[in-house]
């Protein structure tokens, strides 16, 4: 089975967008349980930031890739 890449706009608690966020798989996979706290990703300009699950205020899923 493939997987497939999901790509989110991120927007964060104080209005930061974050778009073009690729992760394999969906969201919930990567934020699920007590001990994952932090998603780290890499933006559009390579910058890598740590994102933290209660600051995030919405992920919109922009596109889904096989």
């Amino acid at each position: 089975m493939k997987k497939k890449v999901h790509t989110y706009t991120i927007t964060m608690a104080n209005g930061e967008q974050f778009p073009g966020v690729r992760l394999d798989g969906p969201i919930s996979h990567w934020l699920s349980g007590v001990a994952q706290v932090f998603l780290q990703i890499e933006t559009e300009t390579g910058q890598t930031v740590e994102l933290n699950k209660y600051q995030m205020v919405k992920a919109e899923l922009t596109d889904v890739e096989e």
